[in-house]
């Protein structure tokens, strides 16, 4: 359910103060990203691809808040100062809402949902979190501070089933607010505290909108979808559009207290900084994946800096996997079991590259790249045979990332026949 390579925009129309992440349809490489400032001004961030929630300072160190999680998504913070974590299931049923208190310390505060997505809360406390079932309807449901569950709207409102849609978010009047890309010309919606709803700002286009917030302002942003342009376009309350900022493909976002905008960059994988001004910044690297022995990490970087592999907990580069993010295109990387190897599988279109890693004398070093796709397959297979020793593998450690490589016309089954090799390895 991965989006296509489409770009951010972001739209500022009127309102007031909360986030969202993105919407369903992004699992995967572009899975959303829950984001929340908690009182003390550290930015956490949920990251599914690892199954944890990282804890970011004001200077931008990192530390792991939260791991062991299956696929956390939206993330909000209540007025004492606790998290909530929704969390799926890897069989996309039984999902739950998880509550940790500042020290860490994690419970279950609601179970029984389908696949929690995005969470809100009201100033009185409730916690109003989309919920979307087997059938692929939306529903939005309301937990009081006790846990007490009431179905607070459902899908079909208009044309839409809230399934690709952002929200909720709440502004400080307790209004809430959800996007609905039903009818292909979407709309943001806005419910009372008793449930009625009107449409806030209609005919924002085709796009499905990818992230909500308020700023400290009263603006509401809203990141959508669109081919070819990256731009974040700001329309006041009178319908006037401005462009804020561009080339950004926002997959979740938040505010701190001093007006920055903190966005989760999919193509770069890094987190920016948008002061009130425009001017970015880049705020820290996310990762993409940990190895399964912890030891290492795959940062999916900046045009400038491009895809590597890092000491755990650092960013000490143990390889550069040197690549133009522009010309690679969603970079993956799979581990073995072991930690040992690694493939990188990259490319646009139909055109896609592939190279293995091997870790060998404390260092990383890259076998051989195989040519087309019946070479890729015959080169895989050979080498598992070989168990990967010294005659297989090139005699130079070879280029990094694209270059020296030959391009193949492939598609995914590439990479799933890597996975299952990577995976049979011992």
């Amino acid at each position: 359910m991965n989006k296509s390579s489409f770009s951010a925009v972001i739209v500022i129309l009127g309102l007031l103060t909360v986030l969202s992440p993105t919407s369903f349809a992004n699992v995967g490489r572009n899975a959303p990203k829950g984001m929340a400032f908690d009182s003390a001004g550290n930015l956490l961030v949920a990251n599914p691809a690892t199954g944890r929630i990282f804890k970011f300072t004001p200077d931008g160190s990192r530390s792991t808040f939260a791991s062991g999680l299956t696929h956390p998504f939206g993330i909000a913070f209540d007025n004492t100062g606790n998290l909530f974590v929704a969390e799926m299931q890897p069989d996309q049923k039984g999902g739950v809402i998880l509550k940790f208190t500042p020290d860490g310390k994690r419970s279950t505060f609601a179970s029984g949902l389908v696949r929690p997505l995005f969470l809100a809360f009201d100033s009185a406390g409730n916690l109003f979190a989309l919920d979307v079932k087997e059938g692929y309807e939306g529903t939005i449901l309301k937990f009081a501070p006790d846990g007490g569950r009431s179905v607070f709207a459902r899908s079909g409102l208009r044309q839409d089933d809230f399934v690709n849609d952002a929200g909720p978010v709440i502004d400080q009047a307790g209004n809430l607010f959800i996007s609905d890309s039903g009818g292909g010309n979407t709309a943001i919606l806005k419910f009372a505290p008793d449930g009625r709803h009107t449409t806030f700002f209609p005919g924002l286009g085709n796009p499905h909108p990818n992230v909500l917030g308020f700023d400290h302002t009263g603006n509401l942003y809203v990141a959508l979808t669109v081919e070819l342009t990256p731009e974040y376009t700001e329309i006041s309350p009178d319908g006037k559009k401005d462009t804020f900022a561009t080339g950004t493909d926002a997959i979740g976002m938040a505010f701190d207290k001093a007006g920055n905008l903190f966005v989760a960059d999919d193509a770069t994988g890094s987190i920016l900084r948008f002061a009130p001004d425009g001017t970015k910044s880049e705020f820290a690297h996310e990762v993409a994946s940990i190895s399964p022995d912890e030891k290492w990490e795959y940062q999916r970087t900046t045009n400038e800096l491009g895809p590597r592999i890092v000491k755990a907990g650092t960013n000490e580069v143990a390889r550069e996997l040197s690549c133009d993010m522009s010309t690679c295109g969603n970079p993956t990387l799979l581990w073995s079991p072991d930690s040992k190897r690694f493939a990188f599988y990259w490319g646009q279109g139909r055109t896609h590259q592939t190279a293995l890693y091997q870790f060998s004398g404390e260092k990383w070093i890259m076998l051989k790249t195989p040519g087309d796709e019946d070479e890729i397959e015959k080169r895989v297979f050979a080498e598992e045979a070989a168990k990967l020793k010294r005659k297989g593998m090139s005699k130079k450690a070879g280029g990094s990332g694209c270059s020296g490589t030959r391009s193949n016309q492939t598609d995914g089954s590439t990479l799933a026949r890597l996975s299952f090799t990577l995976r049979s390895r011992r």
